[in-house]
């Protein structure tokens, strides 16, 4: 049996093999001093691999309680298979300090289906609510809080999409929080009615410019070739490849407001429009002509008592009442007359 209980250590790596029910109690690791992997690798690998961890568990069990990793910049816990559960854990400032990428961190990668379960964390990366723990899933099982996250690693936030078209491409530029280029990809989306069609799309292999922007493009006929009921969108895809989160979307052709009549015809947006104030118009008259009549059968039933002639009632209600007509149908413009 091998354990660790309320120690301190700075500055090195600690491997754990083959070892079962290992008991970490108020533990703080500090990689403060360690050195920096030197290594040369591509934006990728760097970002989303790394091996020289403060604690290194191969193929062990291990209960971490009330325990601190911080300030590796070769990350926290490096799992290769076996059996991790943190409680009360904290990761501080894990930070490979790649240029471009301040934000990123490097807390736990797990790979050879290990099983992890994070119960608890007391303060550091992803004690937020939805904010990113910067665990990476190589083909483990993860348990506990990571479980509500859209992903245990990184998850980003998409706050504009900027295009520019060329003479058969259109570029666009993805601008938001925490665009790492790890397992990320964009989706455009067509939508016409209730129908949907989805093409997934890979970004730029130099598209990665930062945290905070990144460029994909597609063929202009993608767009340009939908009609006007079609709506298209884009969002950015995170997180597991094969089942991925996706953030907000944002719309990059509205779909155009139309109707058909009985010959199959498109009626556009204004004929619409004028059609409605006829209708408005025509409603107002008829009401009018509604008031006209009881106005005049009332002052009718009253003259005959006083003897007036009925002809002249009507025509004094009618050059009253239709002075209203005249004055609603000349505030409608000629073309809608």
């Amino acid at each position: 049996m091998c354990g660790v209980s309320s120690k301190t250590t700075k500055g090195k790596l600690m491997k754990m093999e083959d070892c079962t029910d290992v008991k970490m109690d108020s533990c703080i690791f500090d990689g403060s001093s360690k050195e920096r992997n030197e290594k040369k690798l591509n934006m990728e690998e760097e970002m989303c691999r790394w091996d020289g961890s403060l604690v290194d568990v191969v193929k062990s069990s291990v209960l971490m309680k009330d325990t601190t990793l911080s300030n590796s910049p070769n990350g926290g816990i490096t799992m290769s298979g076996g059996n991790v559960i943190i409680e009360k854990g904290e990761f501080i400032n894990n930070n490979p300090s790649i240029e471009r990428y301040p934000s990123l961190r490097r807390n736990i990668i797990c790979s050879d289906s290990g099983v992890l379960n994070v119960m608890s964390l007391k303060g550091g990366d992803g004690w937020k609510d939805n904010t990113s723990l910067w665990m990476l899933n190589e083909g483990c099982s993860f348990e506990g809080i990571v479980t509500k996250r859209d992903s245990s690693f990184f998850i980003p936030v998409l706050e504009s999409v900027e295009t520019k078209e060329s003479t058969d491409r259109m570029k666009l530029t993805f601008k938001g929080l925490l665009l790492v280029p790890c397992n990320l990809s964009f989706s455009v989306v067509k939508r016409k009615g209730e129908e949907k069609e989805i093409e997934k799309h890979d970004f730029d292999s130099n598209g990665f410019l930062s945290e905070r922007e990144v460029e994909g493009s597609v063929a202009k006929d993608l767009i340009s070739s939908c009609g006007n009921d079609v709506e298209v969108s884009v969002h950015v895809l995170f997180g597991n490849a094969e089942s991925p989160s996706s953030t907000n979307s944002f719309i990059l052709k509205n779909a155009t407001a139309s109707e058909s009549d009985g010959d199959g015809n498109v009626v556009k947006e204004g004929n619409l429009t004028s059609s409605l104030w006829i209708i408005i118009t025509l409603t107002i008259v008829l009401f009018i002509i509604l008031i006209v009549s009881i106005v005049v059968t009332i002052r009718w039933r009253k003259a005959k008592n006083e003897n007036k002639d009925l002809r002249e009632i009507v025509n004094d209600t009618v050059k009253k009442d239709l002075k209203l007509i005249e004055i609603v149908t000349t505030k409608m413009s000629p073309k809608e007359r």
